[in-house]
């Protein structure tokens, strides 16, 4: 299997896509503030609510958090961690178990031992864990990664070094609420640790080399990111076969239909082939929740339901079978902010005029106007000097209307 991580830069927003064997599976945008999953913080509990079974808490500059149980009493410190960024009207999510991914390990103080990934081969994790042991302390948790295949005693330990100064602040008494450590930014979280980096931008070579990333340059990956973003963002998907699908995400749930198509095959061969491309539709629109799938009707009892149920598993969720009606219904964690809902607004209309403006004066005679709608004219003001630095060129730039007559917001008129 061959991983790489591509980061697309552009002025006011990055994009962060992880590639698996040729497959974009997973597509994360950085822009303005970044996202709170993944910060620590010690919270002050504010609320317990019994009938919920859970507690709400005072997470300081990061807003509010929801933490399922009610182990600790109103006015009390805890050490959180937030599992989901706010989105489509959920709160902050945080888990009192809060982790900290190295290179090759993961410190989990909330799980004292020394535990392995199942990746690693039966005689990797023995080695591994000889290695190591000696090193860890009593009450200590931690987790060999993938990535610590073939590693030496030497890159364990000082990785064990790195996190256990890096999380000593979580155990300390101290005031709440306080942010222990910040969220890390989005190429951090998409990593799994080990793989090569492949940039759109030369200056972040150097910068991403610092942090101890393989990096090499090649302006081709913004184009193949785009197209996986354009793509992610139809509800229409082809499936291999000749079958679709068609993802409609509501307030309540993710509703899910296959139509036959162009297939020929059966309904159970066509359900088969639907199942890993459901759930990897799913994971790179970063949708989650309840979802309910019409699928092709199938034989009784399914033979693809096997394979369901693993999937959800694997994802943290539940495969519940079927309905009375036939609709396959799964229960997935909501990871934070969806694809479509970081792509819109106001900043990312603004980041595809840029991006269509760029491209424009990239070929000859190098002249055009990009003409925006006055709502964009402040966003438009604060990024020029960015804009300009990126592309060594100031853009020249007009304004629409307010409400322009066909609905557009920007356009690139050529001078």
């Amino acid at each position: 299997m061959t991983t790489r991580l591509l980061v697309v830069d552009q002025p006011g927003e990055r994009w962060i896509a992880r590639e698996v064997d040729g497959t974009i599976t997973d597509l994360l945008v950085e822009r303005g503030a970044p996202d709170p999953t993944g910060a620590v913080v010690r919270a002050r509990v504010t609320r317990v609510d019994a009938d919920l079974g859970a507690s709400f808490v005072s997470l300081g500059p990061l807003g509010d958090g929801f933490l399922n149980g009610i182990s600790h009493p109103e006015g009390s410190a805890v050490v959180v961690q937030v599992v989901r960024g706010r989105a489509r009207g959920k709160a902050v999510a945080v888990s009192a178990r809060p982790e900290r991914p190295g290179r090759l390990l993961v410190a989990q103080p909330a799980s004292p031992g020394l535990q392995a990934s199942r990746k690693l081969s039966e005689a990797e994790r023995k080695r591994l864990r000889a290695l190591l042991a000696p090193h860890v302390q009593e009450g200590e948790g931690w987790m060999l990664r993938s990535a610590a295949a073939g590693a030496g005693e030497a890159d364990l330990v000082a990785d064990l070094t790195r996190l256990r100064a890096a999380t000593a602040a979580w155990s300390a008494i101290g005031p709440a609420p306080m942010v222990l450590s910040p969220p890390p930014d989005a190429l951090d979280r998409v990593s799994e640790g080990g793989e090569a980096v492949v940039v759109n931008h030369p200056p972040l070579r150097p910068q991403l080399a610092a942090r101890g990333y393989s990096v090499t340059l090649d302006a081709g990956v913004e184009h193949q990111v785009e197209g996986a973003i354009e793509a992610a963002l139809q509800p229409v998907i082809p499936l291999p076969g000749g079958a679709l699908m068609r993802l409609e995400p509501t307030a309540a749930l993710v509703a899910v239909d296959v139509d036959r198509a162009g297939a020929s095959d059966s309904a159970d061969a066509i359900n088969a082939r639907v199942i890993p491309c459901l759930f990897a539709a799913l994971r790179l629109r970063r949708l989650g929740g309840l979802v309910l799938v019409d699928l092709m009707r199938q034989s009784d009892p399914p033979s693809w339901l096997t394979t369901a149920q693993s999937l959800a598993r694997a994802a943290g969720g539940q495969c519940h079978g079927l309905t009375r009606t036939g609709l396959l219904e799964l229960t997935l964690p909501q990871p934070g902010a969806s694809l479509a809902e970081d792509l819109s607004g106001l900043e990312a209309v603004l980041s595809a005029a840029v991006r269509a403006w760029a491209r424009r004066v990239a070929v000859p005679p190098h002249r055009a106007t990009l003409v925006v709608a006055q709502v964009l004219v402040p966003l438009l003001t604060q990024r020029l000097p960015a804009v300009a630095a990126r592309y060594g060129i100031a853009p020249t730039w007009s304004s629409l209307p307010p409400t322009p007559a066909n609905g557009a917001l920007w356009q690139v008129v050529e001078e």
